[in-house]
């Protein structure tokens, strides 16, 4: 299944729009014409399992953000679901990795297809200053030098010329990207590592530090018998194969 890029784009820090998103995604995939005859919000919760409590709430949302449209009316109404994805395959994104097996299932996969899109921008920006850095016969070098100055434009880089440093993601980060909780983007977190779309390692420095003996240490996040402990962010990667398909989300 695709969709456009643009969509996810748009519910980035949007709980509420993530949902709204989540349960278009989720209608399209089970209502294989996209649309229902006769339309009344019972139908709708028999074909789609979904209770009448939630279409009830979210039915009114899916239609203002355009995710749907209505035809005729009285007993001819039809629920009619408008296009997700683009023409112009370039503009779509492959979604197929989602759980489809339930709205909740397509919930905790949006959500964590966006966690996984702020380690893929950290990869693309990776990439784009070892290439200058270390050019090869195939690249583009002109374009490659337009994009990095563009993220130097948009403040993602402080100067072209920068070595790229790994400081690993926070969970407030997480949580600002998610628009939520430190639990809910724990969960996401969780979610996303679980289904193996993103590998997590601890980032830590040790220090020796003889005798310290547990006791606490100023600028540290604990000490054990000898050594000291700070604890940084944790560092993230993306399997080869997941990172291929995503590259492209951040150009």
């Amino acid at each position: 299944m695709y969709i456009k890029k643009a969509i996810i784009t748009s519910v980035i820090g949007d709980m509420d729009g993530q949902k709204i998103l989540a349960l278009a995604i989720y209608l399209k995939k089970v209502l294989t014409n996209s649309r229902i005859k006769h339309y009344n919000l019972n139908r709708l919760s028999g074909t789609s399992g979904i209770t009448y409590k939630t279409l009830k709430t979210y039915v009114p949302l899916l239609e203002q953000n355009k995710y749907i449209h209505f035809e005729g009316s009285g007993n001819k109404k039809i629920l009619v679901l408008n296009r997700l994805s683009s023409r112009n395959n370039n503009r779509n994104i492959d979604i197929s990795m989602f759980d489809f097996t339930s709205y909740r299932g397509v919930i905790n996969s949006l959500r964590a297809y966006i966690v996984i899109n702020i380690q893929v921008k950290k990869e693309y920006i990776k990439q784009m200053l070892n290439n200058r850095q270390n050019p090869k016969w195939n690249i583009d070098y002109k374009n490659l030098n337009r994009k990095v100055n563009k993220m130097v434009r948009n403040g993602q880089l402080n100067s072209p010329y920068q070595k790229y440093e790994e400081y690993g993601i926070s969970y407030e980060r997480f949580k600002k990207e998610l628009g939520c909780s430190i639990v809910t983007a724990t969960k996401a977190v969780k979610y996303a590592v679980d289904h193996g779309w993103l590998e997590k390692r601890p980032n830590y420095v040790q220090t020796y530090s003889r005798g310290v003996n547990y006791y606490e240490a100023e600028g540290y996040t604990f000490t054990t018998k000898n050594n000291l402990y700070n604890i940084k962010a944790n560092i993230y990667s993306i399997p080869p194969e997941i990172l291929a398909q995503m590259l492209n989300l951040a150009d």
